[in-house]
C-alpha cells in the first residue's frame, strides 16, 4: 500500500472504493446480459478467511481475490482488468443482450456482439 501507509482512513476509503469498482463491473454485467454465467463477488467483511478490503470475485470454478493492497496505487484499473478477467471465463455465446434493459453497458454489448457476429 504505497500510497497511505498507516493512514487508516484513507485505507478504508480505497477499500470502499475497490468494492465500488467491483460491484459497478458486475451490476453493468447483470443489467446488459441474461442467460449469461454467473459471476459473484464476496467482500471481506462477509467472509473472514479474507484479508481486510480485499473482494473475491468468483464464477464456476474459478476465483480471483482483490485486494487494496494491491491495487490501492491504481484503482482505476480494476475496472478494466475485471472486465477482462470475466470475459476469459464466461462464455458469451449462450448469453442474450437483455432486451428489457435501458441500462446496457457498452463493454458488455461489444463483447456479446464479437460473440454473436452474426447478430
Amino acid at each position: 500500500m504505497s500510497e497511505h501507509p498507516g493512514d487508516p482512513y484513507a485505507i478504508h476509503f480505497a477499500g470502499e472504493k475497490l468494492e465500488q469498482e467491483v460491484s459497478s463491473v458486475l451490476i453493468a454485467y447483470r443489467l446488459t446480459l441474461s442467460g449469461a454465467q454467473t459471476v459473484e463477488y464476496t467482500p471481506w467483511h462477509r467472509d473472514s478467511s479474507m484479508g481486510p478490503y480485499a473482494v473475491r470475485v468468483h464464477t464456476g470454478d474459478d476465483e480471483i481475490t482483490l485486494s487494496v493492497t494491491d491495487w490501492d496505487d491504481r484503482l482505476d484499473e480494476v475496472r478494466p482488468f475485471l472486465r477482462a478477467w470475466i470475459r476469459q471465463r464466461v462464455h458469451l455465446e449462450r448469453a442474450k443482450l437483455k432486451s428489457s434493459s435501458r441500462r446496457r453497458d457498452p463493454y458488455w454489448v461489444d463483447a456479446w456482439r464479437r460473440a454473436h457476429p452474426w447478430g
